[in-house]
């Protein structure tokens, strides 16, 4: 009986066998794929991340280091490749590899904004504090950076070449310099070699070693105590002039503002010397100028914060 209604089955959905048939072949023919392939692209998935984590991490301490978000960052600053790359490699092993791409971003729009938009510009020359030049007592140029064989730094060059032009062209004749330590030793064999270049042999007086513009400020007006000096005329980075002003003004002196000749970037506008006009260019409009200074805005914006905390400045 069981027999007759299985044919009688058979005979009303031959379709249905035959589709039964047919899936189990498929099944059968269809054999996992190995192992060791999806293994191989797990692991060739993993190391392109890590790759591509570490350029990501290498390229964004680049911008970090161009855009001066590490304010006085010196030489070990630049080790931190390494660093900063093992952690974009780490990232980027893992499913957190989106950070990667958020932090790149993030940097380039940043440097684009910094670089592309006037918005750096007008508070970056705000910073610059120039007065009329007339004779005083002193000139005084303040220290800067010194290479690791103990010459000047091209700021502390740019800064010491403003303060002997000025002495040149007969604003004072007595000049004096503040001294920082590189290594345990001070740039005064480099300072004498570019004053003996002054015709002439102005009075030269040191200060030092000091290790912030408070510290020259102090310095400087016991000398001017002691000389009875009435009023100087201060040479620093454009930047650096405000903050610099305010200390030296807070600790009693009278002071004429001179920013240096500045070569790192172009903070005055600049027209054809012919007359001609056929060219012009404006203070810190090229990329190259804001991006640079860049780094000097945000490391005065937070020294002037840090000096007014501390009742350094008004």
């Amino acid at each position: 009986m069981k027999a007759m209604w299985n044919s009688r089955l058979k005979t009303m959905h031959p379709s249905s066998n035959t589709n039964l048939e047919s899936s189990s072949e498929k099944l059968i023919d269809q054999e996992p794929a190995p192992s060791g392939i999806n293994a191989r692209k797990l692991i060739l998935s993993k190391l392109s991340g890590i790759i591509t984590g570490f350029s990501i991490g290498f390229v964004c301490w680049l911008v970090v280091l161009v855009l001066g978000l590490t304010p006085g960052a010196d030489f070990s600053s630049y080790s931190n490749f390494i660093p900063a790359g093992i952690v974009g490699a780490i990232l980027g092993g893992t499913r957190f590899r989106f950070i990667n791409y958020i932090a790149v971003s993030m940097l380039a729009l940043l440097l684009l904004i910094v670089g592309f938009t006037p918005v750096v510009r007008q508070p970056a020359l705000a910073l610059i504090a120039k007065d009329p030049l007339e004779k005083a007592d002193a000139v005084v140029v303040l220290s800067a950076g010194i290479t690791r064989d103990n010459h000047l730094g091209t700021i502390a060059l740019d800064r010491l070449l403003t303060g002997l032009d000025l002495i040149r062209n007969g604003f004072s004749g007595t000049l004096v310099v503040t001294q920082i330590a590189s290594n345990g030793n001070a740039a005064e064999a480099d300072q004498d070699r570019l004053i003996s270049l002054l015709p002439g042999h102005p009075e030269v007086h040191r200060v030092g070693i000091v290790l912030t513009t408070h510290d020259e400020g102090l310095q400087v007006k016991a000398l001017a105590d002691k000389m009875h000096w009435k009023k100087i005329i201060l040479v620093t980075s454009p930047l650096h002039s405000t903050r610099a002003k305010a200390v030296f003004e807070k600790v009693g002196l009278k002071v004429i503002s001179q920013p240096c000749v500045y070569r790192r970037y172009s903070v005055e506008d600049f027209e054809d010397p012919s007359g001609r006009k056929r060219f012009r260019w404006r203070a810190l409009d090229h990329p190259y100028d804001k991006i640079t200074v860049f780094s000097d805005l945000l490391y005065e914006t937070m020294a002037a914060k840090s000096y007014r905390r501390k009742g350094w400045i008004n």
